[in-house]
């Protein structure tokens, strides 16, 4: 039987070798089980209860309570990321500190934006996805597009097909 040594414990500045009690037979077991059982139960009430996914839910009124903001044009609603088509906004990470403290204010601003109430998911154009697997979509609240009310307040620009930078301008 392998002994446990409990290297903590110190007489007269030298560790003794006391051996620790061994485990205890059939408690890790039990533990185990019960873990499992309440992962299983927790997976299948977060499996019913979770949001219909992006396609279920376009044209339908989406509640702001579901969505988690990523940047400006970015963020998350029932396991799917959705960026904002037809806009740029600047990037969290930027080159600048013009650059960072706007990409701020966008990001402050789309939570506020999406939380005033619901939103509806409309596909836009010919692309379903961005290159980085996020769902292009408008945002319409009262058949206004947010990501025009980014642009027109001065925190999103409109896309042209290709990055601009922001610092410098």
């Amino acid at each position: 039987m392998a002994r446990h040594w409990n290297p903590k414990l110190v007489e007269g500045g030298r560790a003794t070798a006391r051996p620790l009690p061994a485990p205890r037979a059939g408690v890790g077991l039990f533990a185990r089980l019960r873990l499992m059982a309440l992962v299983g139960i927790f997976t299948g009430l977060a499996v019913a209860l979770w949001p219909a996914s992006i396609d279920d839910a376009e044209g339908k009124a989406i509640n702001a309570a579901e969505v988690y903001v990523i940047d400006g044009d970015t963020f998350d609603h029932g396991g799917e990321r959705i960026r904002i088509a037809g806009i740029d906004t600047p990037e969290l990470n930027g080159r600048c500190g013009r650059e960072i403290e706007l990409a701020g204010r966008a990001r402050r601003r789309l939570r506020q934006l999406l939380a005033a109430g619901p939103f509806e998911l409309v596909p836009a154009g010919d692309r379903d996805v961005d290159r980085y697997g996020r769902k292009l979509r408008d945002v319409v609240r009262d058949g206004r597009s947010i990501g025009d009310t980014l642009v027109a307040e001065g925190l999103a620009r409109e896309w042209r097909g290709y990055r601009r930078p922001w610092c410098g301008v």
